[in-house]
């Protein structure tokens, strides 16, 4: 799973399944927290990012976020990072 998010939304991305592009809510929570979260198109998504070390499973890069995403009731866990046009 992939979710990239901008100032257009945020976009989704699962294997075998088409990108979604859902509007969000933002809420930055204390020690560098964030919390996404979107109900649109008959999903219901929740986006926790913590700043913690994380290694990928798949490709052993070690990022600076640990991320948890919650679609629908299932949890999947990764990790993440900002990208360039991020100001924080």
């Amino acid at each position: 799973w992939s979710v990239t998010v901008g100032a257009g939304g945020l976009m989704l991305e699962r294997q075998g399944q088409a990108a979604q592009a859902l509007p969000f809510l933002e809420e930055r929570l204390p020690e560098g927290r964030l919390n996404l979260t979107s109900e649109a198109n008959g999903q219901r998504l929740e986006l926790w990012v913590a700043p913690q070390r994380c290694v990928d499973p798949m490709s052993g890069a070690v990022q600076h976020l640990a991320a948890e995403l919650r679609l629908n009731g299932e949890v999947l866990r990764g990790c993440g990072y900002y990208g360039g046009a991020r100001s924080d």
